[in-house]
C-alpha cells in the first residue's frame, strides 16, 4: 500500500487515552458535580434559543471574551495593568490551542523543552506536527519532612500568597525546575518554546513564579508557555507579567475549576502582538456556538464554582493527611506528594505494589491512574472527588494494605 503521509508518522502511535471507568471514576482529574444542575430555567432558556443554526462570527464570540475579560481581571491579575479582548484566544480546550502553538512554532529541525515529568500529550501532539523535544527532568528534593508540612497544614488556612512560609517549605519539597539546564538548553539556536505546567501534573507540584519569570527574561527570544489548566486549585497565576514579557502566554480550560471537561472549551492569554500572529493558524470558528452561550452562563456561576473548588481543596487536604498516616502504619507507600490540583499522586514501593493497588481498587469498583514512567516510577494518582467517594478509595487503600501484612 502506497503511503500518502509525513514519513515520521508511520512509526508514531495513535493519540489516545487507555482509561478504565468503573462505578467511582477518579482516574481523569473530572469533577463529581455536573455544573448544570445549578443552571436556572432562565438559563437553560438561553440555552434552547442558542443559535445553532449561525456560524460563531465575532458578534457571538466578543461578549464570552468580555466576560473573559472581566473575570481574568477581577479574579487573577492583581498588577495594575488589565487583561484586555485583544490579548485572549478561545478555542476547544487546552489541547486545541496546544495543536495551533504547535503548528505556529514548527519548523524543520524545531525543538520545545518540557520539564519531565509533565502532560503527556505535550509531546504527542507536538509529534503529530512534526516537532521534537528535549525532556528536562525536575529536580527531586528528597528530604523527608513531612512532619514539619503536616504541622503547619492543621495550623494554616489555604492561602494564595506565593511568599508565604508554607509555600517556600513546599517549594524545598518535593520537585524543583532545573533552571540552569533550561536555560542551557533553551539558549539554542533551534529551541523555540519552553513549556511549563503549574501546578504540574502529574506531581501537583506547584513551581515557584520566581523561576519561571526568570527563565522568561533570561530567553527573552524563547516562547515561555505556562499551562495554568489547575489554577483554580492553587490561585498561582502569572498573569500580572504578561504585559512585562511578550514572551509569555498563559493556557486555562473550563475542564478543571469550571467542572466542565465536557464541554472542551479553553482560552490563551497572551500579548496582543502574539494573539495577532497565532489567529494566522486558528480556525475562523474555533469554538461551537453551544459552548459560547455555556460558557458564558458559567462564568457567571462563579458562587457555585468557588464553592466547589473550595470543597475540593478542602478534601484535597485531608487526603492528603489521610494517605500520610497509611504510609506511616503500612510503610508500602514511599511518598505522597503535596499537591495545589485537584488530584493527589503517590509512590509505592514496588511495582508490583502499584499494579497490585491499581488492580485492586478497579475490582472494587474504582478507577484511579497509574501514572509510572521513566521520570517517576510507581505512581498513583487519584482524582479529589465528594467525602463520600473519597471515603470509599482510602478504605479500599487501607483495606489493600491490611490483607498484604
Amino acid at each position: 500500500m502506497e503511503y500518502f503521509f509525513r514519513k515520521d508518522l508511520k512509526d508514531k502511535e495513535e493519540n489516545r487515552i487507555s482509561v478504565k471507568r468503573a462505578k467511582i471514576n477518579l482516574a481523569l482529574n473530572e469533577s463529581n458535580i455536573n455544573p448544570l444542575s445549578f443552571f436556572s430555567e432562565e438559563d437553560f432558556l438561553k440555552l434552547k434559543n442558542s443559535e445553532i443554526n449561525r456560524y460563531p462570527t465575532e458578534e457571538y464570540t466578543e461578549p464570552l471574551k468580555d466576560k473573559l475579560v472581566w473575570w481574568l481581571n477581577d479574579l487573577s491579575n492583581k498588577a495594575a495593568s488589565k487583561i484586555e479582548k485583544e490579548q485572549i484566544l478561545i478555542a476547544n480546550g487546552i489541547d486545541d490551542l496546544l495543536y495551533y502553538l504547535f503548528i505556529a512554532l514548527n519548523e524543520k529541525g524545531t525543538n520545545v523543552l518540557i520539564n519531565v515529568p509533565c502532560y503527556p500529550d505535550y509531546k504527542n501532539y507536538g509529534r503529530s506536527v512534526g516537532l521534537n523535544f528535549i525532556e528536562i527532568p525536575l529536580i527531586e528534593n528528597k528530604k523527608t519532612n513531612i512532619d514539619v508540612l503536616e504541622n503547619l497544614q492543621s495550623k494554616s488556612d489555604f492561602s494564595p500568597d506565593s511568599n508565604s512560609r508554607i509555600d517556600n517549605l513546599i517549594f524545598d519539597y518535593d520537585f524543583h525546575i532545573d533552571v540552569k539546564n533550561i536555560i542551557k538548553y533553551g539558549k539554542k539556536r533551534n529551541v523555540k518554546a519552553i513549556i511549563f505546567t503549574n501546578p504540574n501534573n502529574p506531581t501537583g507540584t506547584l513551581f515557584s513564579l520566581a523561576d519561571i519569570i526568570f527563565i522568561a527574561q533570561s530567553l527573552s527570544n524563547k516562547l515561555i508557555i505556562l499551562d495554568e489548566a489547575y489554577y483554580e486549585y492553587s490561585l498561582h497565576t502569572a498573569l500580572p507579567y504578561i504585559e512585562q514579557f511578550q514572551n509569555l502566554i498563559i493556557l486555562r480550560t473550563f475542564s478543571k475549576g469550571f467542572s466542565s471537561p465536557g464541554l472542551r472549551f479553553g482560552y490563551l492569554v497572551g500579548s496582543a502582538e502574539v494573539v495577532k500572529e497565532l489567529k494566522k493558524v486558528i480556525p475562523v470558528f474555533p469554538v461551537s456556538q453551544a459552548t459560547l452561550d455555556i460558557a458564558k452562563i458559567l462564568i457567571d456561576k462563579k458562587d457555585n464554582l468557588q464553592k466547589i473548588q473550595k470543597d475540593i481543596i478542602n478534601e484535597r487536604e485531608r487526603i492528603f493527611l489521610s494517605l500520610n498516616k497509611i504510609r506511616k502504619e503500612k510503610y508500602s507507600i514511599v511518598q505522597v506528594y503535596k499537591s495545589y490540583t485537584n488530584f493527589i499522586s503517590f509512590k509505592l514501593k514496588s511495582n508490583n505494589d502499584t499494579i497490585n493497588l491499581y488492580n485492586f481498587l478497579q475490582e472494587n469498583g474504582i478507577s484511579i491512574r497509574n501514572v509510572s514512567s521513566k521520570f517517576l516510577d510507581n505512581l498513583l494518582r487519584v482524582t479529589i472527588s465528594s467525602y463520600d467517594e473519597n471515603e470509599v478509595f482510602l478504605s479500599c487503600v487501607k483495606q489493600y494494605f491490611d490483607k498484604k501484612n
